[in-house]
C-alpha cells in the first residue's frame, strides 16, 4: 500500500464583470524574513540591497510609468519584513519616498515623468540600514524638436528662415517653452538672429539665417532635452545651386496642370528631378534635365491627382553636396468641385453668457467627382434657423486650402432647442449637375447632463513580481448620446468587503486530478471603515465574525487597533482624466499581487455636464492574470488545518467474476468532513472492469480478467488529499 500527501490546487479566474470565488480561511498574517533589529547590535549586520525597473524608458507625459522594486535580504539571504526602503531619484516623479517590505522583502514604487516635458535619464537610488544603496536609470522619451527650413542651398548676402517645433508625446505644441541655438560648424559661413526664443502657441519658434561666406555650416537647436540639426550649403551668386522657380515653398498647383520648376545650377551639366506624385516631361517620376547655356535647368510637373508632393532636384555628378527641395500642394481646380462635406469640431457647446465665449470649429471639405480635394474653392456658411440667442459664424466665406478644408468658427448664443442650429456650408456660385454643393450639421446649445458609463478590458498586465495593471474606460456623453469631450472625470475607490483563508497547493500531480480543485472557504468580511473616514472610530474595530462552509471559522471579534482592510489595499487610479474627441478617456487600475482574490473594491466615476454632475460606479474583486496560477495565503489570514489519513484496505487475492468491495479506513485528526475520489490506476489487458461510483465511501468493481487490479482512494478535507493504493489480484478459478 503506497501512501501520497499532496495539497490541493486552486484556480481563480475572474471575469470582468467581477466576481470569482477566491478562498478565505482565518488566522494570522504569514511572515518574511528576520525583521531588522530595533536597536543596533554591537557587530552591525550585513544586508543586501538589489534595485530593479521594469522599464528602460518611459514617455514624457507623466501617464506612462515603470515600477522600481527593492528587494532586501538579511545575512542569511532570507527576505525582510517590515523594513524601510528609502526611495529617490534626480529626476521625474516617484510615488513614495519610503516604502515598508512586504514579506518576500520586496518594496516597490512608481516612476513617472513628472509634469516637466523633458527628455532625459535618471537615477532611482534605493538605501536601507545595514545594506549599501543600490541606483538604476531610466530614460524619459517622447518629446521631439523638429527643423524645417525655406531653403538649404542659399547665396552669401541673402538670408534663410529656419523654423523649430517643439510637440509633446502626444504630438501636441509646447509653447511658452525656450529653444536655444547654436552653430555647431561653419561658424565662419552664416549669422544668427537670435540664440535663443520661446515658442508661440504652436509650439514654433523661427530665427534668420544670415549667409555670409561661401561653405556648409550646421546650425543645432535643443529643448527640454531634445535636439536637431539643419545643414546650410552657402554659395556665391554666381555658383549656388538650387530652386529659384517658383520661389514660394510650399507651392499649389491645379491637377491637370503643368509647373515649371527652374532650378539654377552654374557648372553642372545635368540636374535630376523626382517627384513621389505626378510626372515629368518625360512622363515619369524622375527626369534628367540638360543644363542650358544660361546656367538654368527646367522640368515641368503636371499631376491628375491630388496630393502632397516634395519635389528633389540635385546635380547628378554631386547628388549628395548639391541638391535642394520645394513642397508642391496638388488639388483639383474650383470648377472640379462635386461634393462637400461639413464637420464639427463638437455637436455640443456651452451657452455664452457676458464676455465668456464658447465656440464649435467648423471644417468643411471640398472634393471633385473623382475624390481628389479641391483647392481655393470658395465656401459659405450660414446659419439656417436661427434662435436670436446671438449665435453667429466669423468669418462667413472661407476658400479651401490645398488639401480641400475651409474652417471657421461658430460661436453659441444663450440657448437651443433640443434639435439645435442648422449649420450649412456651401461652394459659393458652383453647382455640380445642377444642385448645389453644400451639407448641414446641428450644433445643441446648452446640452443636458447625459451619463457616465464604466468598463474594464478583458486582460490584466504583469506590472512586474508584485504588481497588476487593470485598464478601464470611461465614456461620458450628453443627454442626446452626443460624446462629451475634454470632460474632466473625477475617480475614486474604495475596498468594500476582504476575505480570509489561502489557496490549495499541488504539490504532487495525481492522474487524473480529483474533479473538485477549486478554492475553499468563500467568506466575505465588510471593511471596518464604516464610515470611509480612514480612522478608527469606536466599534469599528471588530475583526471577522461567521463560519465557513466545510472548514469551520471560528467567531474572532479580537480587536487589532486597525483598520481592516486597508485603504492602499484597493490599489491605485489617477484622480481624474479628461476625454478625448469621442468622449472616452482611459486608465489603469494598479494594485498588489498579494490582494489578489482578497478585496472587493468600488470604483466610482463623476462628471460635471454642463453644470450637472452624474456618476457611475463598478464593483469587482480584485482579479489575477490567467496565467499565473498561485495565489497566496490571503494577507489577513487563514486557518490551519491537519491532514486527513487515507486508508484503502489491504491486498486481496480473489477469483475472476468476483465483485470485489472495497475497503475504506480513512479518518481525519480534525474531524472533519471527508471525500473521496477512486480511480482505477491499472488492469488487465482486455478489462473491462470499472468502478460502481467513484466518491462512494466503498465502491466496488468486478474482476472480469485474470491480473492485478491497481486501485488509488484520494481522501480530502477542506485543504489536504492523501492518496493510497490497493492491488486487487485476480486468478482463473
Amino acid at each position: 500500500m503506497t501512501l501520497l500527501l499532496f495539497a490541493a490546487f486552486g484556480l481563480f479566474l475572474a471575469a470582468c464583470s467581477g466576481g470569482g470565488t477566491p478562498p478565505a480561511k482565518d488566522s494570522g498574517s504569514t511572515g518574511g524574513g528576520t525583521p531588522p533589529p530595533t536597536t543596533p547590535p554591537s557587530t552591525p549586520p550585513t544586508y543586501t540591497l538589489s534595485l530593479s525597473i521594469d522599464k528602460l524608458s518611459i514617455l514624457a507625459n507623466n501617464t506612462d510609468s515603470a515600477t522600481a522594486t527593492a528587494t532586501l535580504l538579511d545575512n542569511l539571504n532570507v527576505p525582510l519584513k517590515d523594513a524601510t526602503i528609502t526611495f529617490a531619484t534626480t529626476g521625474g516623479q516617484i510615488n513614495a519616498s519610503s516604502v515598508t517590505t512586504d514579506t518576500n522583502g520586496v518594496a516597490a514604487i512608481i516612476v513617472k515623468s513628472g509634469p516637466i516635458k523633458t527628455n532625459q535619464t535618471i537615477n532611482i537610488s534605493a538605501s536601507a540600514t545595514y545594506a549599501q544603496a543600490q541606483t538604476t536609470q531610466i530614460s524619459i522619451t517622447g518629446t521631439t524638436l523638429t527643423l524645417s527650413t525655406d531653403k538649404t542651398n542659399i547665396e552669401t548676402g541673402t538670408t534663410s528662415t529656419l523654423t523649430a517645433t517643439l510637440k509633446d508625446v502626444a504630438n501636441i505644441a509646447i509653447s511658452s517653452t525656450t529653444v536655444n541655438f547654436v552653430i555647431t560648424s561653419g561658424s565662419g559661413f552664416i549669422t544668427l538672429s537670435a540664440d535663443n526664443g520661446a515658442t508661440d502657441t504652436s509650439g514654433q519658434i523661427s530665427i534668420t539665417i544670415s549667409a555670409i561666406n561661401a561653405g556648409t555650416a550646421v546650425v543645432q537647436a535643443a529643448a527640454l532635452g531634445a535636439v536637431a540639426s539643419q545643414t546650410y550649403i552657402i554659395a556665391a551668386p554666381a555658383t549656388a545651386f538650387g530652386i529659384t522657380t517658383p520661389s514660394e515653398d510650399p507651392k499649389s498647383l491645379s491637377t491637370n496642370t503643368a509647373l515649371p520648376i527652374i532650378t539654377t545650377a552654374p557648372g553642372v551639366t545635368t540636374v535630376e528631378y523626382f517627384t513621389s506624385i505626378g510626372f515629368w516631361n518625360n512622363g515619369e517620376n524622375n527626369y534628367e534635365a540638360p543644363v542650358a547655356v544660361n546656367g538654368t535647368a527646367t522640368a515641368n510637373l503636371t499631376s491628375t491627382t491630388a496630393g502632397t508632393t516634395n519635389v528633389i532636384v540635385r546635380d547628378k555628378a554631386n547628388p549628395t553636396t548639391k541638391t535642394d527641395s520645394i513642397q508642391i500642394n496638388i488639388s483639383a481646380p474650383p470648377a472640379e468641385s462635386a461634393s462637400l462635406a461639413l464637420q464639427a469640431s463638437s455637436t455640443v457647446v456651452a451657452p455664452s453668457t457676458g464676455p465668456s465665449k464658447n465656440t464649435v470649429t467648423l471644417e468643411a471639405l471640398v472634393r471633385s467627382a473623382n475624390g481628389a480635394v479641391v483647392g481655393n474653392a470658395p465656401v459659405q456658411f450660414s446659419i439656417i434657423n436661427s434662435t436670436g440667442g446671438g449665435e453667429n459664424i466669423l468669418p462667413i466665406i472661407v476658400n479651401t486650402n490645398d488639401f480641400g478644408k475651409a474652417a471657421t468658427t461658430f460661436y453659441s448664443g444663450t440657448s437651443s432647442d433640443s434639435d439645435g442650429i442648422t449649420v450649412r456650408a456651401k461652394v459659393n456660385g458652383i453647382t455640380y449637375l445642377g444642385n448645389p454643393i453644400q451639407d448641414d450639421i446641428n450644433i445643441i446649445i446648452g446640452g443636458t447632463p447625459g451619463s457616465v458609463t464604466l468598463g474594464c478590458a478583458t486582460e490584466i498586465t504583469v506590472v512586474n513580481t508584485t504588481t497588476y495593471s487593470y485598464p478601464f474606460t470611461v465614456q461620458v456623453d450628453d443627454a442626446n448620446g452626443n460624446p462629451v469631450k475634454n470632460a474632466t472625470v473625477t475617480l475614486n475607490i474604495w475596498p468594500t468587503h476582504y476575505r480570509i483563508g489561502y489557496w490549495n497547493k499541488l504539490v504532487q500531480v495525481i492522474q487524473p486530478p480529483p474533479s473538485w480543485l477549486n478554492p475553499v472557504n468563500d467568506y466575505d468580511i465588510p471593511n471596518e471603515d464604516v464610515n470611509k473616514n480612514l480612522r478608527l472610530d469606536n466599534a469599528e474595530d471588530i475583526g471577522p465574525i461567521g463560519s465557513g462552509d466545510r472548514c469551520p471559522i471560528p467567531v474572532d471579534a479580537t480587536p487589532d487597533g486597525k483598520l481592516t482592510p486597508p485603504n492602499s489595499s484597493a490599489g491605485s487610479v489617477p484622480p481624474t482624466v479628461n476625454t478625448l474627441d469621442d468622449g472616452t478617456a482611459t486608465f489603469n487600475l494598479t494594485y498588489l499581487k498579494s490582494y489578489s482574490g482578497w478585496i472587493k473594491i468600488h470604483l466610482t466615476a463623476s462628471v460635471l455636464v454642463y453644470g450637472t454632475e452624474t456618476s457611475s460606479s463598478y464593483d469587482m474583486w480584485l482579479t489575477k492574470e490567467e496565467s499565473e496560477t498561485h495565489l497566496g495565503a490571503s494577507p489577513f489570514g487563514y486557518f490551519s488545518d491537519s491532514p486527513p489519513s487515507a486508508n484503502a484496505g489491504t491486498d486481496q487475492s480473489v477469483v475472476t467474476g468476483t465483485t470485489v468491495q472495497l475497503t475504506n479506513l480513512s479518518s481525519d485528526p480534525d474531524y472533519d468532513t471527508l471525500d473521496y475520489d477512486w480511480t482505477i490506476l491499472g488492469q488487465p489487458a482486455g478489462s473491462t472492469a470499472t468502478l460502481s461510483d467513484t466518491t462512494a465511501y466503498s465502491p466496488s468493481f468486478t474482476a472480469d480478467v485474470a491480473g492485478s487490479y491497481v486501485i488509488q482512494l484520494i481522501t480530502s478535507d477542506c485543504i489536504y488529499s492523501v492518496a493510497d493504493t490497493v492491488t486487487i489480484t485476480a486468478t482463473a478459478p
